[in-house]
């Protein structure tokens, strides 16, 4: 999951429209393919239909990408499945995470796994949806998550390092090594930083001193220059001086909207 972001890089820019698949070979999502929606997007083989208006309505990404194809964004003209904007390094099941924050049925209640939100979480900072992106790191926050895929994804989505002192602090006080694999997730930087600490943490120990987590909170937070509390990234507030659960109250209601037009 953390190579999501490496894959593709932050300031890529807009989703490309390279040729697509033969027709024969595009099968319509189960549940993400709306006839009545305004957008169409192909991962893979997999077709993809769903209402512009929240990708638009929060992402500067996708605001230029539709401008750059349709001169007015409000009415656009009828889209073709047989000219889908093509999202490259995105997984179906990537895809289907991000969708289901936006068309989630249980209002405001957002329950599934961290791998899940780290999908959602990759995708929102690649695209710049700020709401999404602090959804997705505050329901991080409250559920187990592995350490290294998540310093590897908090990095790579810019967030503040106070948030991973417990991740830090694991991989440090660990019996095990770091593998081969955790460190090609982590970078070298990262690394050498946790070295430092287990380094210290061994010397203790050999001394016959005991070294508390609480002296190697200190010690991580001064090896990484880490100050102050940990601080979620992304406005607290919309433009309009809402809360983001207002924000992602307003979601909803406008799910609903554009859903009652969906042909039964």
């Amino acid at each position: 999951m953390a190579g999501l972001l490496t894959r593709r890089s932050k300031d890529a820019g807009p989703p490309q429209r390279p040729t697509t698949p033969s027709t024969s070979r595009i099968m319509r999502h189960h549940e993400y393919y709306i006839p009545s929606a305004d957008a169409a997007f192909l991962t893979g083989s997999v077709l993809f239909r769903v209402h512009r208006y929240f990708f638009i309505r929060e992402s500067p990404i996708f605001q230029e990408m539709f401008r750059s194809r349709y001169s007015d964004l409000e009415s656009p003209k009828r889209i073709l499945d047989s000219e889908p904007i093509v999202l490259e390094d995105v997984g179906v099941q990537d895809f289907e995470c991000f969708l289901w924050v936006i068309y989630n049925p249980k209002y405001s209640i957002y329950v599934t796994t961290s791998e899940n939100w780290f999908r959602i979480l990759s995708l929102a900072s690649i695209w710049q949806f700020p709401v999404v992106k602090r959804l997705a790191v505050t329901h991080l926050e409250q559920q187990p998550c592995n350490a290294v895929e998540k310093i590897a994804v908090y990095h790579a989505c810019s967030l503040d390092e106070a948030l991973l002192l417990s991740s830090y602090v694991e991989l440090c006080q660990r019996e095990d090594l770091i593998e081969e694999d955790e460190a090609n997730m982590l970078g070298m930087p990262t690394v050498l930083k946790l070295v430092r600490v287990r380094e210290h943490i061994w010397r203790v120990l050999v001394e016959g001193r005991r070294s508390d987590t609480e002296d190697v909170v200190d010690l991580i937070r001064e090896v990484f220059s880490i100050s102050g509390p940990a601080r979620i990234a992304g406005p607290a507030r919309s433009e309009g001086g809402d809360t983001e659960r207002s924000g992602l109250s307003r979601i909803s209601e406008a799910v609903s909207t554009l859903l009652k037009s969906k042909p039964t």
